[in-house]
């Protein structure tokens, strides 16, 4: 009679176990790639080249680090951000809101001591091969451009301001 208590137990755990996963898994974000796998791999790439006519890219100074928002960020939090990534890196804040023409990305790309370029239809997301997040809109991340163009790393970040050590990562493998 032990062994099937035991046993019993076993499948009991088991189950509590495959329970507590599911209940702790969850879905992309809405803001995320569809496929998370995919969504900041870690893969350095060697495509596509940047049209050097694009704004906000200037070659031959080091990388260039283009910041994908959907609204302008508090200043303070940019310029932590910017502050944790090499001198050497061009940063240039892209806000992709409509109407983001006003004093408030220009304020923080300022307070920052970053680049700013307002690109509502989504140029740059596009030539970098930025992907699409499930809700659709705007992709939130960040890319990282070397010195001849290419595209080194392309990717969805929502939570950017947590994540600069990535970027540092990336910049440092590209220079």
């Amino acid at each position: 009679m032990r062994p099937t208590s035991v046993a019993v137990g076993g499948v009991l755990m088991c189950l509590l176990l495959v329970a507590a996963v599911l209940v702790g898994s969850r879905g992309p974000g809405p803001r995320d790639q569809p496929d998370r796998a995919n969504q900041r791999n870690g893969l350095l790439l060697s495509w596509p080249t940047v049209e050097p006519s694009l704004p906000g890219l200037t070659r031959g100074r080091g990388p260039t680090v283009l910041l994908f928002v959907r609204a302008a960020p508090e200043g303070d939090v940019l310029q932590d951000w910017r502050g944790t990534l090499p001198a050497a890196a061009h940063v240039v804040l892209v806000v992709q809101e409509p109407g983001a023409t006003s004093s408030g990305p220009a304020s923080a790309a300022a307070a920052a001591g970053v680049d700013l370029v307002v690109d509502e239809v989504g140029r740059l997301a596009h030539a970098v091969d930025l992907p699409e997040p499930v809700d659709g809109g705007p992709g939130i991340g960040y890319a990282v451009v070397d010195t001849e163009g290419v595209v080194r790393y392309s990717t969805l970040d929502p939570a950017w301001p947590d994540n600069a050590f990535e970027v540092d990562t990336i910049v440092g493998a590209t220079s």
